[in-house]
């Protein structure tokens, strides 16, 4: 991660609980060299699952990379059985573009354009 930061100034982000200081996961955004896309990612323990976290922390970072960072667009890929997941894009105006596959499994694509 520390790398991303380097190369491209930006990665993803550990959190916190920030009453208790403990971890909860990590969200942010990050370039895909190989199909030369900025991709947003979350993931937290199950305990902080449906708190609206994931929104808070994606919306964020959405605004931060397409008011800081000049960003026009920024996709996001979920498995096709990760309801939730899919429900978290949806809520942050993520748009489903089409079936992919990522890391040799049936992925789904989603994105959102700056307006």
């Amino acid at each position: 991660m520390i790398g991303d930061y380097r190369k491209h100034g930006f990665g993803r982000l550990a959190v916190e609980l920030k009453s208790e200081s403990k971890f909860m996961g990590f969200t942010g955004l990050k370039y895909l060299e190989d199909i030369n896309e900025v991709d947003l990612g979350y993931r937290f323990m199950k305990a902080y699952w449906g708190k609206g976290i994931a929104i808070e922390s994606g919306n964020a970072c959405i605004n931060h990379g397409f008011e800081t960072l000049g960003l026009n667009k920024i996709i996001a890929m979920v498995l096709p059985q990760n309801l939730g997941s899919i429900r978290v894009l949806e809520m942050l105006n993520f748009e489903y573009e089409n079936d992919i596959v990522e890391d040799y499994q049936p992925a789904k694509l989603y994105s959102v354009k700056k307006t």
